[in-house]
């Protein structure tokens, strides 16, 4: 049953609070805790809390806004004691009209598939499933596997993954655009794990800071992480993705690094590369609503 809620902006002190309540969220914790007083002076967000009648937090969310009209949803957690009452539904409008005050159009959202609850609920606050992608994830440290093929042995790429120029921005993003990748992601890109609408400055931006990478199968934008890359941008087609897969493998081993996250959206024969070469995969959903 609904109870009424008061919604509030965080504060430094609630931060505590929050830490007991999401501490369980996933198996391996969360990280709402560690990004909670980071995300109270971030400028185009507002952290909201849902508290008790003594002001204590029993629920949180975080919006921000991509653009000027895309808006973005996460962290968004209620006490388990406090659940089936209304207060993420109270949070999500909460966050919805901060938005819409701020010229925002539309808002989104991610949940893995696996999520069968917050999939649910999402749907029942008018959200509707936008694009579908897969994350992969692996180890790229000295003794791991490469491929599944092979008995595991690596498979070394026939082309090598080169940073790539200005230069090449424009024919990066036409081949990008009018391409099945594009139209499969809706044009939306992973930047870290919000998603917005893809544009040709961004492709500028990546090849201007080092992050836009070519082979002749096709580029990537790869974002440095803590130990590794996260790929957030795939173009190529689907007779050459095993070999910009292996090119860009090759690459991380021969920088140096421990591990690769890569976005690509949920095309067959794009998924069936990262499963050739051994990521682990993890389909999820983008949901948006307009505001």
């Amino acid at each position: 049953m609904d109870i009424p809620v008061r919604i509030r902006d965080a504060r430094r002190e609630d931060r505590d609070v929050v830490a007991e309540f999401t501490a369980s969220t996933f198996p391996w914790g969360d990280y709402v805790a560690d990004r909670f007083l980071d995300w109270l002076e971030e400028p185009d967000g507002r952290l909201l809390v849902a508290v008790d009648p003594t002001d204590r937090p029993v629920g949180v969310i975080r919006v921000e806004l991509l653009s000027p009209e895309e808006a973005w949803l996460h962290a968004a957690r209620v006490h388990p004691d406090h659940r089936r009452m209304g207060i993420g539904t109270a949070l999500n409008r909460a966050a919805c009209r901060w938005a819409a005050d701020r010229g925002a159009v539309i808002v989104r959202l991610l949940v893995e598939n696996w999520n069968t609850p917050a999939r649910s609920q999402v749907t029942k606050l008018g959200f509707s499933p936008a694009a579908s992608w897969v994350w992969g994830e692996k180890s790229v440290a000295d003794g791991a596997p490469r491929v599944r093929a092979n008995g595991g042995r690596r498979v070394p790429s026939e082309e090598r993954l080169v940073r790539s120029s200005r230069s090449e921005a424009e024919p990066a993003w036409m081949a990008y655009s009018t391409g099945p990748l594009a139209a499969a992601a809706k044009m939306l890109k992973p930047f870290g794990w919000s998603f917005r609408t893809m544009r040709y400055p961004d492709v500028v931006e990546a090849a201007e800071e080092g992050r836009l990478w070519q082979c002749p199968s096709g580029w990537v934008i790869a974002d440095p992480t803590v130990d590794g890359w996260q790929v957030s941008w795939l173009v190529t087609t689907d007779l050459d993705a095993d070999r910009i897969v292996r090119a860009l493998d090759d690459r991380a081993v021969a920088s140096g690094l421990r591990n690769l996250l890569i976005w690509v959206p949920q095309v067959p024969w794009a998924v069936e590369a990262l499963e050739r070469a051994s990521f682990s995969l993890h389909p999820a959903t983008v949901y948006a609503r307009t505001l």
